[in-house]
């Protein structure tokens, strides 16, 4: 392939007639203005059209190819017209369009090939269209557009295809591989082969490893730039001795492989980091150490390897060119030159995703390189006379290149614009705001595309996410510093661009989801790269949703205009419902609490745990900011302490305290107190105070907080040391404090006893309900304590407090008695037993069977309780209760054929009892009920009419009164 300079072109229009036309240039050298000269001015109609009515000329891409052909992409089809090998061409209307495969993605024109299989029948041309996510389209001619062949492959994330000879296309995946693809073979729909070279082992999936080979001498995490294939390549002679098919180009490295029957072998390689590097520090300009090199672009012309490579630090970059012969010999530095730099361009946009394409003037010391918004000429000896395109007063977009026909040609989007120079500043802030729409919506299209493979290829391994989400963070960030620079949000832009709500939201929560989900690698763990990296982009899409917020408000005051249904939607995108309607809340949850701590557990690093903390920190912040405001929407027709018990609010407060938790149990109390006094997690407060024993601080937030100290102290006195600071002089005498005890029964007698009012606290720990026997014992002892310790200013009334002594060691006897029936557990397990009352004691004691006492001990047990229990209400039932079960157990005799009538019932329970009363000194009086009362009693109701039964009761209540 011979060039001379009159054959480098350039498609473009320099007409302002429409206002988005395809047009070129050819370089001249009798041209002044420009180096460049149109090429060709007619296009199909059908490309016109989709040119004039693309609203986002971004979306579109466009390729030359070798045989002469140029295709345009836009959408889902495919534009495929013949470019003439004559020097002009003046009708290029012959065409036709190709509907490509979907692919969530989007199209790409670098994913597509035309080529011809029988190179002497240019007119039977085969085209070979690729998705990102793996699905193939064949065409064995475009000449029957309809006639094609669809195959699912079994790879995905496909990042370049190239023609390499006959009906042989190779492709790379964002898995690291390369892949050959027999054309034919699709037609079969059986027929493809990953190659199976050893080598390729230790090539690292994912986004960032893009290598489609390597040894086990190279490093990790390159990029995939350029490939290009010598058999396709005519102008590459044949003095090369080396068997070489195949030329790859990383960030780092170039790469000469070998196509085998069943393999791809790697015959030789080059670090070009190392040796540009060594080159640059020959250079006295480059004073600098701390610089990196990363390599761009490849030309490869007859013998010669033209890379042009940036050498950058973290404010500035310079353009390296490194030449290389590739002969017989081998491969060899031929000479190394710095570049004049006149892209127009930031660096992170060559690293991350490179716009920057260069091609080489075969036997002419001139290289052409551009960029999606200019092309340069660079030659003369050294490469240091410049050649421009005039395109002052256009706004172009060069959407693709290629060598085409023995030419080299770039299909150039151009737009005239009428507008004065003044206004050029705003060409320029529009110009911005596409680079927005680029990132942004890529953004989404890629991680869309991501989240359905990560479900399909969960479990194989085929990539693995830290790649990717630190490629898709890359991109992001991009879109944040256009953002700021044109001081635009990026949410607001995509706003604008949103042709509904519902679509939009889907939008912002599957990016969130996806970033979410997204940290657990291949073997369902967390890697500690890509957990900080996905909570680094949800730190993004927060900074921009509250940008969007602060925008939109400014606007909102200035314009005094009613608010369309267009502006309506738009303005409701990022409103705080959106993140919790659409089930992200729990994705928030464990991102923050599960996932955060399996990613501490793998930091070894210091520095690393404590920046992934004041992420996390920061992050918390946000997602409880958004369920406060979303709580605030919620309610604000209803007044919030009327409607605590909603299930909303109730969530709030759960989530709430669990997140702030977080910083506590990892002792990061700072950042705890911090997100607990801008949220009024009373609780989370109460406990850092008390593990860090800070008294003074818990004394200034009961002053801060007022009354709502009662729902602090509510909570507080339910945690574990609540009585460790109870007493504490500067926090007992706080009034507050005092009052929320008082209105406590179970701390009333506490504060009592503090104030030294010892009456009062035996009366209030008297009343105090307890659940167990042991918590009885210990109030009935610290209010008989209290009341022995009251002054004798206090006492008023001498005969009450002695009733209530009397009260309390019967209550005392009452809780021994009920130890004394357990006896078959060991004491602190009887203390734990409930407090039943005596009542229900003594119904046990009579109607259940105890196999540990006889009948007359339980009898016994249950009149040594009735004796405690003079006044109680129930006194009068309970011991009618006791001696009527008495009779029932054991009937009485008759008494009138007995000689001695007196003594004839003297073994029966009842006058066991009875002597039982006499021996233990007991009230009989009292306990013993009346005759008439016991004849009447309902459980004796039996015997009323009973003429026997009278008279041997009547007689052993005549020997009651003899005893």
């Amino acid at each position: 392939m011979n060039l001379s300079t009159n054959d480098l072109s350039f498609l473009s229009d320099r007409s302002r007639q429409r206002s988005m036309i395809s047009a070129g240039f050819q370089l001249s050298s009798s041209s002044v203005n420009s180096p460049f000269e149109q090429y060709s001015s007619k296009l199909p109609a059908s490309v016109r059209g989709a040119l004039n009515h693309t609203a986002d000329i971004s979306l579109l891409s466009a390729r030359f190819s070798r045989n002469g052909y140029c295709w345009l992409v836009s959408g889902q089809t495919a534009y495929v017209w013949l470019v003439s090998g004559s020097n002009r061409i003046t009708d290029a209307i012959i065409h036709q369009e190709l509907k490509l495969p979907e692919c969530a993605l989007g199209q790409q024109a670098n994913l597509i090939e035309l080529f011809s299989i029988n190179a002497d029948d240019d007119d039977y041309c085969s085209c070979l269209a690729l998705t990102c996510d793996g699905y193939a389209r064949y065409w064995r001619t475009i000449v029957r557009p309809n006639d094609y062949y669809d195959v699912k492959l079994e790879f995905d994330q496909i990042e370049l295809l190239c023609h390499f000879k006959d009906d042989i296309c190779i492709c790379g995946s964002y898995s690291g591989r390369l892949y050959t693809i027999p054309c034919n073979a699709l037609c079969n729909k059986a027929y493809i082969r990953p190659s199976s070279s050893s080598l390729l082992s230790s090539i690292g999936f994912g986004l960032k490893s893009m290598l489609f080979g390597t040894s086990r001498q190279m490093k990790d995490n390159e990029i995939l730039r350029c490939l290009h294939s010598l058999k396709t390549d005519t102008s590459t002679q044949t003095t090369i001795t080396m068997n070489v098919d195949l030329i790859s180009l990383t960030d780092q490295h170039l790469y000469f492989w070998y196509l085998a029957e069943n393999d791809i072998q790697l015959v030789h390689s080059i670090d070009l980091q190392e040796i540009f590097v060594h080159e640059a520090k020959k250079d006295q300009k480059s004073n600098e150490n701390h610089r990196d090199v990363s390599c761009i672009s490849l030309s490869v012309t007859q013998e010669t390897i033209y890379i042009l490579a940036v050498h950058h630090s973290t404010q500035d970059y310079r353009l390296m060119l490194g030449i290389f012969s590739l002969n017989h010999s081998g491969v060899q530095l031929v000479s190394f030159i710095f570049l004049t730099n006149h892209l127009n361009i930031r660096l992170d946009e060559i690293i991350v995703k490179p716009y920057v394409r260069i091609f080489a003037v075969p036997n002419q010391p001139a290289i052409l390189v551009h960029t999606k918004k200019d092309a340069f000429i660079y030659t003369g000896p050294d490469y240091s006379v410049l050649l421009r395109a005039n395109f002052s007063n256009l706004n172009e977009t060069i959407l693709g290149s290629g060598l085409c026909a023995q030419r080299l040609l770039i299909f150039c989007h151009v737009q005239g614009l009428i507008t004065p120079r003044a206004q050029d500043l705003m060409t320029a802030q529009l110009a911005k705001k596409n680079d927005i729409y680029n990132y942004y919506f890529s953004f989404l299209k890629l991680i869309n595309v991501w989240n359905k493979l990560h479900v399909a290829h969960f479990n194989n391994g085929i990539y693995h996410t830290k790649q990717i989400l630190q490629q898709f963070g890359e991109k992001l960030q991009c879109a944040k510093a256009f953002a700021q620079t044109s001081q635009q949000s990026l949410y607001l832009q995509a706003a604008f661009r949103s042709t509904s709500r519902y679509n939009q939201i889907s939008h912002i929560s599957e990016v969130i989801t996806t970033i979410v989900l997204g940290v657990i690698e291949a073997s369902r763990t967390i890697e500690i790269q890509s957990y900080e990296e996905a909570t680094r982009l949800l730190l993004i899409a927060f900074d921009s949703i509250q940008k969007y917020r602060q925008e939109h408000e400014q606007e909102s005051a200035i314009s005094s205009n009613p608010i369309d249904d267009e502006d309506f939607s738009q303005s409701m995108i990022c409103q705080p419902w959106i993140l919790y309607e659409h089930n992200l809340n729990d994705l928030y949850m464990l991102h923050c609490t599960q996932h955060f701590e399996q990613a501490l557990e793998l930091c070894e690093s210091r520095e690393v745990r404590e920046r992934l903390l004041t992420m996390i920190s920061r992050l918390v912040y946000h997602i409880l900011d958004e369920y406060r405001l979303y709580i605030c929407d919620l309610y604000s027709d209803n007044e919030l302490n009327n409607d605590m018990e909603q299930r909303p609010w109730i969530n709030y407060k759960q989530t709430r305290s669990l997140l702030i938790k977080i910083f506590i149990k990892l002792k990061d109390f700072s950042k705890g107190k911090q997100l607990a006094e801008e949220f009024e997690d009373y609780q989370s407060l109460i406990e850092i105070c008390d593990e860090l024993k800070d008294i003074e601080q818990l004394r200034m937030y009961i002053e801060q907080y007022g009354d709502k100290f009662m729902i602090i102290f509510d909570e507080y006195l339910r945690s574990k040391s609540a009585l460790s600071v109870l007493f504490q002089k500067e926090y007992f005498d706080l009034k507050s404090v005092q009052r929320y005890l008082k209105s406590k029964p179970e701390f009333a007698w506490m504060v009592d006893i503090k104030n030294r009012d010892y009456e009062h606290a035996s009366l209030s720990s008297l009343q105090q309900v307890a659940e167990t026997i042991g918590k009885r014992q210990t109030l009935l002892a610290i209010s008989k304590f209290a009341l022995l310790a009251s002054s004798h200013n206090e006492i008023r009334n001498a005969e009450a407090i002695k009733l209530r002594l009397r009260f309390i060691e019967n209550e005392e006897n009452l809780c021994q008695q009920r130890l004394d029936l357990l006896s078959n557990l060991d004491e602190s397990e009887r203390l734990k037993q409930p407090l039943i009352s005596a009542k229900d004691m003594i119904k046990n004691l009579i109607l259940k069977k105890n196999t540990s006492q006889s009948l007359l001990q339980r009898y016994c047990s249950a009149l040594k309780i009735l004796s405690q229990m003079e006044t109680n209400p129930d006194f009068d039932q309970l011991r009618l209760f006791i001696f009527s079960q008495a009779i029932l157990v054991d009937p009485l005799k008759p008494i009138s054929n007995s000689v001695d009538p007196l003594s004839c019932n003297a073994k029966t329970l009842l006058s066991q009892l009875f002597d039982y009363i006499k021996h233990e000194n007991l009230d009989k009086y009292n306990i013993i009920p009346s005759r008439e009362k016991l004849q009447s009693s309902n459980e004796l109701i039996s015997f009323q009419n009973n003429h026997d039964f009278q008279e041997a009761l009547s007689a052993i209540y005549s020997s009651l009164l003899t005893r």
